[in-house]
């Protein structure tokens, strides 16, 4: 080989040497950049708390409201969240987990089992009409409603609190609310409801029972601070519109014997009621703890494993970037509200980061907020359907009490309110003159599981 050449592949050596050292010194100074600062946004979502007189709050009696009868269950629930915020402030140190939380629930705990037990009774997607799948199942309905006979009027007093508001901060290892419990009283309540309906002397207590379901379901759903307390009352309220629009469908002359009533039952969910945004901002606070935890190396990390001294280190060298991964969050869960402001128009692909100038900078907070941002616009879509799904019972009741003729329920929708308008095309509610039916496109699964394609509800009269 010449010395020409040999010169020449040296250069080249050094030149790939040199440019490979480059590479890596850039990759490294990317690496330990420091963290970027917390979006405004955030900061201010963080630092966001609702306040409400407790003695009006509905929040503490819902943590007590399974105790025992000889128990107040708004007491009942001040001292448990009082035990959960003690558990939780001590969650950084090696204590035992939640000890207190579980001493005071055992203490009051109910000796009434409010699982479900028989399942057939509760109403799915796929049952054609809940009010008559109520009826048929009775003598089911009575026996698991004496099993918790005694906590109907705790249920119902449910509805006298004026304002809901989580005041406890919660966090990813907080216990919650035991739902199911409320939900199954509720489920108890719709099937009385829709056996006393068969009686027309009934009929205006049971209306009236119905229409204070829907008040509390709303009040918490428009209330609510949490993603998971927004999708249960959306999800039970939902049910209630249903039972709604079946009874119309049945017994159509409530429009106008009950025709106050009936007006209040109907009223469509208010988009704000309707929007997943707080639950979102929600979200990010619940987020801000797990990524605090992670910092600190805490138990709300890693599904409780704390971290050790050496991975504490390597996570301040760079590969972990507390503010930054808050924020790609919270960038995650604002473009799932967004797509509900555009009435869910657009499909929202799930929320992901992963391109390697960010894993670089952030790979453990990278990794992390790709695992922890389920698919949003799933319960965005959801809330959409059910936002439409009340308007178009509202139509129903319209249609009904006016005696509007099949010729001129296309003039009807067409003249309509916005406010009664399709959740997601912002234009009138679609008319199948064929079926008699007013509808329009499901976007969610659960909903076209429930209806098809299309959320209808029939209304033709002749």
């Amino acid at each position: 080989m010449s010395p020409r050449i040999s010169i020449i592949f040296k250069t080249i050596k050094y030149l790939a040497i040199g440019l490979a050292a480059l590479t890596v010194a850039l990759l490294c100074s990317w690496f330990f950049r420091a963290d970027e600062p917390l979006k405004a946004e955030v900061a201010a979502v963080l630092a966001r708390k609702t306040e409400v007189p407790i003695s009006e709050n509905l929040y503490p009696a819902l943590w007590g409201f399974a105790s025992d009868l000889t128990y107040e269950p708004h007491k009942v629930g001040q001292e448990i969240l009082a035990a959960i915020q003690i558990a939780s402030a001590n969650d950084l140190e090696p204590t035992p987990k939640h000890e207190q939380y579980a001493k005071i629930v055992e203490k009051y705990q109910s000796a009434e089992d409010f699982k479900l037990a028989d399942r057939s009774i509760q109403c799915g997607a796929k049952t054609p009409n809940c009010a008559l799948h109520y009826r048929e199942l009775a003598a089911k309905v009575a026996a698991e409603t004496a099993v918790v006979a005694p906590y109907f009027s705790r249920y119902r007093a449910l509805r006298d609190y004026p304002k809901f508001a989580e005041t406890m901060p919660l966090t990813a290892l907080s216990p919650n609310i035991k739902w199911y419990q409320l939900t199954w009283m509720s489920t108890l309540v719709d099937a009385q409801i829709a056996q006393d309906m068969i009686e027309p002397v009934k009929r205006a207590n049971a209306l009236r029972d119905l229409a204070g379901e829907m008040a509390l379901w709303r009040r918490i759903a428009h209330d609510t601070d949490t993603l998971l307390a927004k999708l249960v009352a959306l999800s039970v309220f939902g049910s209630k519109v249903r039972l709604a629009s079946e009874l119309l469908t049945l017994h159509p002359e409530i429009v106008s014997q009950h025709a106050q009533i009936m007006a209040e039952i109907t009223k469509p969910l208010p988009p704000e009621t309707a929007s997943m945004t707080r639950a979102l901002e929600g979200e990010t606070r619940l987020f801000a703890t797990v990524t605090r935890d992670i910092e600190l190396g805490g138990p709300n990390a890693f599904n409780g494993a704390q971290t050790n001294v050496f991975e504490r280190a390597f996570m301040r060298a760079g590969a972990y970037k507390p503010n930054a991964t808050l924020n790609a969050h919270f960038n995650h869960t604002r473009a799932a509200t967004d797509g509900t402001k555009q009435c869910g128009a657009k499909k929202l692909d799930a929320p992901t980061i992963k391109q390697l100038a960010d894993f670089l900078y952030n790979p453990i907070g990278t990794i992390m907020s790709g695992i922890s941002a389920p698919l949003y616009s799933t319960y965005t879509e959801r809330s959409s359907d059910l936002l439409g799904y009340s308007r178009l019972v509202e139509l129903q009741r319209q249609i009904l009490v006016n005696k509007t003729p099949r010729q001129d329920v296309a003039q009807l929708l067409a003249d309509s309110s916005v406010a009664l308008f399709d959740s997601h095309t912002n234009q009138p509610m679609s008319w199948n003159a064929k079926t008699g039916e007013i509808f329009f496109a499901a976007r969610s699964q659960d909903f076209r599981d429930q209806f098809g394609e299309r959320v209808r509800v029939a209304v033709a009269r002749d």
